[in-house]
């Protein structure tokens, strides 16, 4: 009996810090596409460019970053891609939004 219980309390424990494990590895994922967001606008900002397009540019060169989420997601739950493209495009918008307004803020005139 006891030894049932422990081996049910290691698998609980090793369950747990998988579920950390993930959720860092989540957390350094999206630190590192905001951060390469905030390096490439400030990049592409002096080019005479539209905003869109200077936009769109630094999401484009930080598609390692911004993809990951996409990979994770994809990857956890294989044959759901539909269940998942309205968060997935949400996710992309968020990704464009952040990298307009560091393009603007960089643009703006100090």
């Amino acid at each position: 009996m006891r030894l049932t219980l422990i081996f049910a309390f290691s698998l609980l424990l090793a369950a747990c810090a998988s579920r950390a494990e993930v959720r860092e590895e989540a957390e350094t994922n999206a630190r590192q596409a905001a951060d390469c967001i905030n390096r490439e606008a400030i990049t592409v900002a002096p080019v005479a460019s539209d905003l869109d397009v200077a936009a769109a540019t630094v999401v484009a060169r930080c598609g390692a970053y911004t993809g990951a989420l996409r990979r994770d997601l994809t990857s956890k739950y294989p044959g759901y891609r539909d269940y998942m493209e309205p968060k997935l495009r949400e996710a992309d918008e968020l990704y464009l939004a952040q990298a307009r307004l560091t393009v603007m803020r960089v643009r703006q005139p100090q």
